[in-house]
């Protein structure tokens, strides 16, 4: 059994870095819902984001990795409801519904490849994680936005 300190860094910044930045990539699809009025969808993502980024800058176990792992699966499981309930679009279907699975897999692998393996691959998974994340992100709001101008 592996006891771990608070504090203890789990990646440097020189690798973590870009994590931070795709972190600020769901501020993109947070502007887009705010300015289509989707507000719920684009706080969530404002706030995800900045915990996300604040956690990445400075990678250690503790407090910001918690509430960077709490407030991540919530608004998952958010955007996933959102996902299944809005997402009606053909082609949002044909790409988004396949880029939840290989969302899935990529972090699953970033966190094997980092904690298993020590692989520096694992950084090129998560941020590619992050990445699909945020088109899917995309995904719902303009789906939940297209709903919401047709019943108006």
């Amino acid at each position: 059994m592996t006891i771990v300190t608070t504090n203890q860094e789990i990646a440097p910044w020189r690798e973590t870095r870009w994590l931070t930045l795709s972190s600020l990539f769901f501020l993109v699809p947070a502007i887009y819902g705010y300015f289509q009025k989707v507000y719920f969808l684009s706080n969530v993502l404002v706030v995800t984001s900045l915990v996300s980024a604040n956690y990445w800058r400075k990678c250690t176990y503790g407090l910001r990795r918690n509430m960077d792992l709490v407030v991540a699966k919530i608004a998952f499981g958010i955007f996933l409801l959102d996902c299944f309930r809005y997402v009606r679009k053909p082609i949002y279907v044909i790409t988004g519904y396949p880029g939840i699975a290989l969302l899935g897999y990529c972090y699953h692998l970033s966190g094997e490849l980092r904690d298993k393996y020590h692989h520096p691959r694992w950084l090129l998974c998560h941020f590619l994680f992050h990445v699909l994340l945020t088109y899917e992100q995309f995904l719902v709001i303009d789906s939940i936005f297209t709903h919401n101008a047709l019943k108006n």
